[in-house]
């Protein structure tokens, strides 16, 4: 078994060097080249609130169809109310010197 890994490796090593490269390339392209995708602090800021303008226009095109507040499935939903317990103030400057 170990002549035939070694056969098939004599045989391709020319496809097996190729393929190898290739990847190296493609990697370096990715890592070295390719542009950042582009965020909100490197847009000027009209454009972002222009993104924000258009979206609360769509969001008032969004309409809701209350009869799902109807059906039995949301009727039978139970809500788990935690109390959380009132607990004792700190002090009103934690920062402060302790005397």
């Amino acid at each position: 078994m170990n002549e035939n890994n070694q056969n098939f490796l004599q045989q391709n090593i020319g496809s097996i060097t190729l393929i190898v490269f290739a990847a190296v390339v493609f990697w370096s392209y990715n890592v070295f080249f390719k542009s950042l995708p582009e965020d909100n602090f490197s847009r000027p800021v009209s454009l972002i609130g222009q993104d924000v303008a258009q979206t609360l226009e769509r969001l008032k095109e969004v309409s809701l169809d209350s009869s799902f507040f109807a059906t039995p499935e949301f009727q039978n939903l139970k809500e788990f109310e935690l109390i959380i317990p009132s607990q004792i103030i700190g002090r009103n400057n934690p920062f402060a010197a302790i005397k």
